[in-house]
C-alpha cells in the first residue's frame, strides 16, 4: 500500500487466475465430446478502516474462451465485469468483537460445505443484506444473516458465449437467511457448530420460481489436527420444506422436500 501511495486505513489487493479445463469422452447429452474452456478469474479488492468504521468494495471479472455452443458452460464459469462486494461495516463492544455488515456481501461460514465464497469455481455467490457477527473468547463465534440472493446475469447462453455484461442484481423473489454458533468449550475433546439456513422464495412480476420454502438445520463436531493424536470431524444436515415441480405460473402443485447429509472423517498426525 505504500508504493501505491495510500493513506493509512486504505488497503488494496487483487489476483489473477487463468485456467484451462478440458474434457474427453463426455456422456452429456447435447454437449461436445471432446472439448476445452479456458477460463480467467481477476480480482480487484478496495477496503478502508477508520477505527469501528469499514467500508468495502470488490470487483469481480470472470470470462471465457474457447467455447462454443455445445460447451459445458454457465453463469457460474462467467460474470464480466461486475461488483461482488460493496458494503459499510461497523465494530463495536469490547475489543471491537461485535460487527455489523450492510450491503453486498460474499464470505465462507462453518465447514463450507453450504455456504461458502467458491475457490474452484470461476465465479462466487453473494448475498444483498445485513450481517452481524459477535466474536467470543476461545473461539466463540455468533453469525446471523438477513439476504437476497444475488442472481448472476446475464443466464443466457448467447449471453455468456459472447462474454456480455449485465450487472449483477437480487430481489424479493428469493430471500436467504442463515444463522450459526460456534460453542468451542462445549466439551474439552472437540468444538460444536451449530447452523441454520433458510431459504424462500415467492414468484414476483418479473420472476418466476420453484417456490422453495426449504431449511437446513445441522451440527458439526471438530477435533483439530494435534501431533501424536487422532482429530476427526463430524457433520450432520437436514433439509426439509416443500417446492413446485416447475416455475410455470399456472403450476400450484406442491411437493414436500427432505433431504440428508452425513459426514465423518478420522485422521491422525505423526510426530
Amino acid at each position: 500500500n505504500e508504493s501505491l501511495g495510500l493513506n493509512n486505513g486504505f488497503t488494496l489487493s487483487g489476483s489473477h487466475r487463468t485456467r484451462l479445463e478440458s474434457v474427453n469422452d463426455s456422456v452429456r447429452s447435447s454437449t461436445s465430446i471432446n472439448d476445452d474452456l479456458l477460463t480467467f478469474l481477476t480480482l480487484l479488492n478496495a477496503e478502508y478502516k477508520n477505527g469501528g468504521f469499514g467500508a468495502q468494495v470488490e470487483v469481480i471479472d470472470a470470462r471465457q474462451a474457447l467455447a462454443d455452443t455445445d460447451s459445458i458452460f454457465g453463469a457460474d464459469s462467467i460474470n464480466t465485469l461486475d461488483i461482488l462486494q460493496a458494503n459499510l461495516n461497523y465494530s463495536f463492544g469490547d475489543s471491537n468483537n461485535s460487527s455489523v455488515k450492510v450491503g453486498r456481501i460474499a464470505g465462507d461460514w462453518g465447514s463450507r460445505r453450504l455456504l461458502a465464497r467458491h475457490r474452484y469455481g470461476n465465479n462466487i455467490n453473494a448475498f444483498d443484506g445485513i450481517e452481524f457477527r459477535q466474536r467470543g473468547s476461545a473461539g466463540k463465534e455468533l453469525r446471523l444473516l438477513a439476504s437476497r440472493p444475488v442472481r448472476k446475469l446475464p443466464s443466457d447462453r448467447a449471453s455468456l458465449l459472447d462474454n456480455e455484461r449485465n450487472s449483477d442484481e437480487s430481489s424479493n423473489a428469493q430471500k436467504f437467511y442463515g444463522a450459526y454458533l460456534a460453542l468451542p468449550e462445549l466439551s474439552e475433546y472437540f468444538s460444536t457448530d451449530f447452523f441454520f439456513y433458510s431459504l424462500q422464495e415467492a414468484d414476483t412480476q418479473d420472476i418466476n420460481t420453484l417456490n422453495r420454502h426449504i431449511n437446513s438445520y445441522g451440527v458439526r463436531l471438530l477435533k483439530a489436527p494435534v501431533a501424536g493424536q487422532f482429530n476427526f470431524e463430524l457433520e450432520s444436515i437436514i433439509q426439509t420444506g416443500q417446492r413446485r415441480a416447475t416455475t410455470a405460473s399456472a403450476d400450484r402443485s406442491t411437493l414436500d422436500h427432505k433431504a440428508f447429509f452425513q459426514y465423518a472423517m478420522l485422521g491422525y498426525s505423526f510426530d
